[in-house]
C-alpha cells in the first residue's frame, strides 16, 4: 500500500512538467486514423504523454512476440484512457480521485453514482473518472474503431480475470508504472 502511494505521488509530480514532446506526438498520429487523432487531441497534456509512455513501452515489448499485433497494442495503449477527454480534469482534481478511490470508496462510488444522472458537475467528475474505460469504449465504437481495441479499452480498468487476453494483461502492468 505505501509503495503504490509513492508511485501515485511520483506520478503526480511527473504529470505537473511532463508534457508530450513533438516526437511523442509524431509517434502517436503514426498509429492512430485521421478520427482517431481527433479523440486523442482532446486530452491533456499529462494524459497524452502518460498513452504515449505506455504505448512505446508496448512497442518495444510486442516487437519480440508473434503472437501480439504491433499496430494494434499501440492504438490500445494510445487510446485507452480516452474516456477521460469528456470532461476537464485537472491533475489536482485526479489526485483527489484517486486517493478518494483507495480510502473512501464509499464516498467515492456514491458520487460517481450521483454523476451518472447528470447532477453537478463535481459528481459528473467522479462518474467519468469511474467509467472512463466504459466511456471511451462508446466513443471508440461512435467513431467506428475496431472492436477488438474498444474491447479492451473498455476492460483495462476491471478486476483482472485469469483468462483475460495478454494485451489487456501488459496494458495494466505498464499502465501502473507510468
Amino acid at each position: 500500500m505505501i509503495k503504490r502511494i509513492f508511485l501515485r505521488i511520483k506520478q503526480f509530480f511527473k504529470s505537473l512538467v511532463l508534457k508530450p514532446s513533438e516526437e511523442d506526438l509524431l509517434f502517436a498520429k503514426s498509429y492512430l486514423t485521421i478520427e482517431e487523432a481527433a479523440l486523442f487531441d482532446n486530452l491533456p497534456g499529462y494524459e497524452k504523454k502518460h498513452a504515449i509512455d505506455v504505448a512505446r513501452q508496448m512497442a518495444d515489448v510486442t516487437r519480440s512476440s508473434n503472437e501480439i499485433k504491433e499496430k494494434e497494442i499501440v492504438k490500445f495503449a494510445l487510446l485507452h484512457d480516452i474516456g477521460k477527454a469528456t470532461i476537464k480534469l485537472s491533475l489536482p482534481d485526479k489526485a483527489v480521485l484517486i486517493v478518494l478511490r483507495r480510502i473512501l470508496p464509499g464516498l467515492y462510488n456514491s458520487m460517481a453514482a450521483k454523476g451518472e444522472s447528470g447532477r453537478g458537475f463535481v459528481s459528473k467528475k467522479f462518474y467519468v473518472h469511474k467509467y472512463h474505460a466504459k466511456i471511451g469504449a462508446e466513443l471508440l465504437r461512435r467513431a467506428g474503431i475496431e472492436e477488438s481495441v474498444a474491447k479492451l479499452v473498455e476492460l483495462h480498468d476491471k478486476e483482472p480475470e485469469p483468462d483475460d487476453p495478454i494485451e489487456l494483461m501488459l496494458l495494466r502492468q505498464l499502465d501502473d508504472r507510468n
